[in-house]
């Protein structure tokens, strides 16, 4: 080799070197970019990166929006702050929550595009509430599938002929198929009244639909059932949705639809159902609602007389440790799945009683039932 050429040796071996270099630098960097973070990435989390991507980083936030420049409805004016202060359906199919914002948390934004969680049902068979980011990968390539083999917690089916309704029950989705073509998942189906199901609920899934068809875009979405004590059938959803690309400008929403039917009294507890006298017309109190309130009245009179009881005889409400989580405003059990994903910010653990929390304005988890 002649002299010159092995001083050059070196030289390139060194520029050789350096652009091995950038190219691992520069697949470290889009592999960290995906991922939300700088670490090493698992064969595990590769092959699920690959297949759904993390969401940009840029796109990491929710922006609160004005009143006027969220998804509005037609039908529904009443805006409320809490699912806590959420009153009786007196004609209007639902209401905004928190001025129409969804409320998303920092581990709901770090979720990749594709992601579908549906909680476990109850001790009671009960849905909890879906999470998804759906987009042009979750939507559905055939035709729904049969679900008439799933009967959700207080499927009581009935028929009102006389009111125009053949049946009462649909197999609400909580997520609905065009979004996600989940079919007979037991988990994601609900019984939900025609009323809700194909009256704002499915306007809004339309929407969605819409949207993910004409821009390829991605939206949060998260459903809830919400239910009172032990009853089998949901009093109403909280449906939340928020578009990432444009930052909530065309899908932006934070509702409670309510689990009705005019005309129908439903007792929640059961499923059971009967046709509502004509000047109640759906809108007064149900079955359950009176058997609520006798109990409520009982207990009131229950407590008065413990009252004139010596001290120590009065009862102790029974105290629990909880978790709550500061920023989505659920408790836990602390042995709760929930509570492994929580941010450590957004954790507040308390030994106290479960009254004391809902009157601080939390809401029990729909997983763990605490």
């Amino acid at each position: 080799m002649p002299e010159q050429d092995r001083r050059n040796v070196p030289i390139m071996r060194a520029a050789g070197a350096l652009v091995l270099a950038l190219a691992l630098a520069l697949c470290t960097g889009c592999a960290a970019g995906l991922n939300g973070a700088g670490g090493t990435l698992s064969a595990a989390s590769v092959a699920q990166e690959s297949a759904a991507p993390a969401l940009p980083a840029e796109l990491r936030h929710i922006q609160t929006r004005t009143f006027d420049e969220t998804t509005l409805i037609d039908g529904i004016t009443e805006r409320v702050a809490s699912l806590a202060e959420v009153g009786e359906y007196t004609g209007q199919p639902g209401v905004y929550l928190n001025d129409n914002n969804p409320v998303f948390s920092e581990e709901d934004l770090a979720q990749p595009y594709g992601t579908e969680t549906y909680g476990e049902l109850d001790r009671l068979g009960r849905t909890a509430e879906a999470f998804a980011v759906v987009g042009p990968e979750t939507e559905p390539t055939q035709k729904r599938g049969s679900i008439s083999a799933i009967h959700p917690s207080g499927w009581q089916q009935a028929s009102y002929p006389n009111l125009g309704l053949d049946h009462l029950y649909e197999r609400s989705h909580l997520i609905a198929h065009c979004l996600t073509a989940e079919d007979a998942n037991e988990r994601n189906l609900m019984t939900g009244t025609g009323y809700m199901n194909q009256g704002v609920m499915q306007t809004l899934e339309q929407r969605m639909d819409r949207y993910v068809d004409a821009t390829d875009g991605h939206l949060l979405l998260r459903v809830t059932p919400i239910y009172q004590g032990d009853e089998l059938v949901a009093r109403g959803v909280q449906m939340q949705a928020y578009s990432l690309e444009d930052e909530g400008e065309a899908i932006c929403f934070n509702v409670y639809l309510h689990n009705v039917q005019p005309g129908v009294q439903i007792d929640y507890a059961t499923g059971a159902s009967s046709q509502a006298p004509a000047d109640l017309a759906g809108t007064g109190p149900t079955d359950a609602d009176v058997a609520s309130a006798a109990a409520a009245a009982a207990s009131t009179a229950a407590a008065s007389a413990a009252s004139a009881q010596p001290e120590e005889s009065a009862p102790v409400a029974q105290t629990h440790t909880y978790v709550a989580n500061t920023n989505t405003k659920k408790f836990h059990y602390a042995t709760c799945t929930s509570v492994a994903r929580m941010s450590e910010k957004n954790k507040r653990t308390v030994e106290t009683t479960r009254d004391a929390l809902i009157a601080e304005g939390y809401i029990p988890c729909a997983n763990c039932n605490p």
